[in-house]
């Protein structure tokens, strides 16, 4: 088949955001071309690249990493897979000449896979019948939450704290309820909190003085797990309160810049903290969608035309409060 072009977003300067055509390229022997039909955008990863606070990364660049289409074309080498497989595209190994990587390049409308996936995966991910291509977007930020609960080593029966309602906190809620543990969350926002308590955690403050009351009248020890999740620097001392002896702390944030807290709170309680980056495997969380054990539909807010993607990042750079969570529409 001819080589298609491609059209990608690229972040031009801070703040700032446009969509662009490239040429694409052959493909390698063990690669597959995607015909992308839609593209997640993770608030808080992309916010950093944005104002130019993601290190290492400069402008122009791309950006992105949570991608779902059809396979369109097969490298000769290919085996397993066929023309029209649904599956997650993930990042590209195409990166246009003079951009930079913005923690990712996926938001472009052909990515190049490998047939063994991107860095994270040890095969091309097909996305299960019964979860739909909106809900498969967000397979990746289901699956960082999914790392820092493995890490943890999160238990049935055992009391888990998640500060911090984003899109990552919930899933997090969520897998550690799958995982028939008892959860209690707090975030600031009222919009979060009604979510929350309907689809996420078993007790739902509003800030984490709250919580505290609420989780030492249940159990005075303290969580056996806290996951923190607000990438605010700011929530660290008081996540840490919320521990029990020998507990184990989640920083399941992307903190920008220099990370400090109080460590009396880690030497007397004996903490271990758990730092995982990036993504894990994505088919352990397509599976608790398919099940219906991670609900995804209430956080799929609104979907952007190619057309919109200016307007999109200009308000996700002004963290605009009335946007929650993005799609990308590629066809």
């Amino acid at each position: 088949m001819q080589t298609p072009e491609l059209n990608a977003v690229v972040i031009i300067e801070k703040g700032k955001a446009e969509v662009r055509k490239f040429p694409s390229r052959e493909l390698c022997t063990h690669e597959v071309r995607v015909a992308n039909t839609l593209t997640a955008v993770s608030f808080g990863t992309e916010h950093l690249v944005l104002s130019g606070q993601l290190h290492g990364c400069t402008f122009p660049c791309l950006l992105g990493y949570q991608g779902v289409g059809r396979i369109v074309e097969l490298g000769p080498d290919v085996k397993g897979y066929a023309v029209g497989d649904r599956v997650c595209s993930g990042l590209s190994n195409y990166q246009p000449e003079g951009y930079a990587m913005g923690s990712g390049n996926g938001h472009m409308s052909h990515p190049i896979v490998s047939d063994k996936g991107d860095f994270g995966q040890s095969e091309l991910v097909r996305i299960p019948p019964g979860v739909s291509d909106e809900e498969a977007a967000y397979a990746w930020l289901g699956s960082v939450g999914m790392l820092g609960v493995l890490m943890a080593n999160v238990q049935e029966g055992e009391i888990v704290v998640v500060v911090g309602l984003g899109i990552v906190g919930q899933f997090v809620a969520q897998i550690c309820r799958a995982r028939k543990a008892k959860v209690y969350a707090c975030d600031l926002s009222p919009d979060r909190i009604k979510l929350a308590r309907e689809y996420s955690a078993d007790v739902v403050a509003g800030d984490v003085a709250a919580l505290n009351e609420r989780l030492r009248a249940d159990h005075p020890e303290g969580a056996n797990v806290v996951i923190e999740c607000t990438g605010n620097t700011k929530a660290l001392d008081s996540s840490l309160d919320l521990a029990a002896l020998d507990g184990r702390v989640v920083l399941q944030g992307h903190y920008p810049g220099q990370v400090s807290f109080r460590f009396i709170a880690c030497h007397t309680k004996r903490l271990r903290l758990f730092c995982p980056c990036g993504w894990g495997d994505l088919q352990p969380v397509l599976r608790l969608m398919r099940e219906k054990k991670m609900v995804i539909r209430p956080w799929i807010q609104k979907i952007f035309k190619l057309s919109e993607v200016p307007e999109l990042y200009a308000r996700l750079y002004r963290r605009d409060p009335e946007l929650t969570s993005a799609l990308i529409r590629w066809s």
